[in-house]
């Protein structure tokens, strides 16, 4: 898949971690976010379709890109051994590393499918507000698997503990050590669904 700027959700772009140029070639460079490790060429998306190559450099484009945050409860998340009944507000990132055929939410995971009027921008100062609003005690990182999210999820997480919200990360985990070591940081609560 190509970076394609005419559509409205891949115009702005973020500076990516956990990446590297790859051997011997200047212009390619390789995700090492998910064990997938894509190779991706100059004006080429990884897999997930949301990481991609500008210039020799990797970008995410899912950047505080979300469908709508929802108030829900921790219950929907398979978590219901810590403060039962807190309300969450779940968020979605577009994109995902993987392609499983049973997704539910494969109109947002597999962004070749993806209506951008589906698409909302949020910093991450307006997820800890609103949840300071609304008496919101979690964060929840759910939907599509967060893991492609790193960059926002880990700056977001890190603001919300500072405010006292708890995060919650629903994923299959399908994810390198070096960002592991960088959720542990700031994530209170993982729940790990196998795919």
């Amino acid at each position: 898949m190509k970076i394609d700027t005419s559509v409205s959700w891949m115009r702005d772009k973020h500076p990516a971690s956990h990446w590297e140029k790859a051997p011997g070639e200047s212009s390619t460079v390789i995700c090492n976010l998910s064990p997938r490790h894509c190779k991706i060429a100059d004006g080429q998306m990884g897999k997930c379709g949301v990481r991609g190559n500008a210039g020799g450099e990797l970008y995410t484009f899912n950047y505080g890109k979300s469908v709508e945050a929802t108030m829900e409860y921790i219950e929907t998340e398979a978590v219901n051994h810590f403060r039962p009944g807190a309300k969450i507000l779940s968020l979605g990132n577009i994109g995902c590393m993987m392609s499983c055929d049973f997704c539910q939410n494969w109109r947002t995971s597999q962004v070749r499918h993806l209506n951008p009027s589906d698409v909302h921008t949020y910093t991450p100062e307006q997820i800890v507000d609103t949840c300071k609003l609304l008496g919101i005690e979690v964060i929840s990182w759910t939907y599509n698997d967060p893991v492609v999210w790193h960059e926002f999820v880990v700056e977001t997480s890190r603001l919300a503990q500072k405010a006292g919200i708890v995060t919650l990360y629903k994923s299959a985990f399908y994810i390198e050590d070096a960002a592991v070591d960088e959720l542990i940081e700031c994530i209170d609560i993982f729940s790990i669904s196998l795919k």
